[in-house]
């Protein structure tokens, strides 16, 4: 753009590789022949490669933040301000052919004399693999970072691997709301559900009231969670005791950019015409509703053309990948066999489709493949 101000660059004939820190370009760095680094910054760096003034010996760096660097030897070396535990797990690798830094959140990987790969991820949690013992139940997390694991034990206890999805699911903010994991049957988004139907969500954008609850909910899923130019907003819908539809929207106040977020909800709100539905599932502008007499309905006019006939369905679970409607739902009959309901383009490809011969089946869940 017009504000971007880029490095002039001089001297770099002996450079065999560049690369630049991941906002504007403001700050280069090169790896020269002769295994130094060459450096270029203009007047809007922020200084993203200070720190590596100095380094000699190197064979291949990651600009990726925390900037590991592989030299002739073998081993690595990174910023200053890495973490101790992360520099630890690197080198207790051994000698690196090469390495990446994944996310910027601390994500290693790294290649071995040997050929095989290694792999170090972060733990922000407050428990490891090995105290995930007399669990009530877990459930696989995504975030901005890694993700993770978070489970509720025996005893009421949240634990968490890996990294949380958002703020509201540290057990220091459950604590501050008097929330007692325990009580808990999900995530759901960026909030969870307990078991006496409240559920608790956070605002996507600064509010006086950045958690809201909703009570009366059975099951709840979120249908999308997304920014438009620097505003966040989202939507959920619930499943009411009395069998019910109802949404809630969260973030709707996209002021000065032209878009209604509530327009987004306008094909789904047919559903909250259904009666006497047992479960729900959707993402983005699909949304099905699992019924007491194991029919399935659809929003989309042409989705429920081909649902229509089809009874017996116990169980619905589907899989959209982040952005996009879900375009992939398998049903668990009642008679414990497995029915595409729904099939994508890919469903054969990731083998959506091979479950004909699938027999006495208790449960289903539908991954990327």
């Amino acid at each position: 753009s017009d504000e971007t101000e880029l490095p002039q660059i001089s001297g770099w004939d002996d450079v065999v590789w560049i690369g630049s820190d991941s906002g504007l370009a403001a700050d280069l760095i090169g790896l020269r022949q002769d295994g130094t680094l060459a450096r270029a910054q203009s007047g809007n760096s922020e200084g993203y490669f200070d720190g590596t003034e100095g380094w000699t010996g190197i064979r291949q760096v990651n600009v990726t933040y925390p900037v590991p660097a592989v030299k002739e030897d073998g081993t690595v070396i990174f910023l200053k301000d890495t973490e101790p535990e992360i520099q630890k797990t690197v080198e207790s690798w051994g000698r690196l052919e090469a390495v990446c830094s994944a996310t910027g959140w601390g994500m290693i990987f790294g290649i071995c004399e040997d050929g095989t790969i290694r792999e170090c991820r972060p733990n922000e949690g407050n428990a490891e693999l090995s105290d995930m013992k007399d669990l009530k139940w877990v459930q696989v997390q995504t975030s901005p970072r890694e993700g993770g694991l978070f489970a509720v034990t025996q005893d009421g206890r949240a634990l968490i691997y890996g990294s949380y999805s958002h703020a509201l699911q540290d057990p220091g903010q459950m604590e501050y709301l008097g929330v007692d994991p325990g009580k808990m049957t999900g995530l759901v988004g960026m909030g969870y559900l307990l078991e006496d139907g409240t559920l608790y969500g956070m605002e996507m954008v600064m509010s006086d009231e950045p958690v809201w609850t909703e009570s009366n909910v059975r099951q709840a899923v979120e249908l999308w969670s997304a920014g438009y130019d620097g505003i966040n907003t989202g939507a959920y819908a619930m499943l009411t005791d009395e069998g019910r539809v109802t949404f809630r929207m969260t973030g709707d106040a996209l002021e000065g950019t032209g878009v209604i977020a509530e327009n987004f909800l306008k094909q789904v709100r047919r559903a909250e015409e259904w009666t006497n539905v047992v479960q729900i599932l959707g993402a983005n502008g699909a949304f099905y509703g699992l019924h007491e007499d194991g029919t399935v309905s659809a929003v989309e006019e042409e989705k429920q053309k081909k649902l229509e006939g089809i009874s017996g369905v116990g169980k619905i679970a589907g899989y959209a990948s982040e952005g996009t409607a879900m375009e992939d739902v398998m049903a668990l009959m009642e008679d414990g066999t497995v029915r595409a309901l729904i099939t994508s383009e890919h469903a054969e490809e990731f083998g959506r489709t091979q479950t004909e011969s699938w027999s006495n089946i208790s449960d289903i869940a539908v991954g990327e493949s």
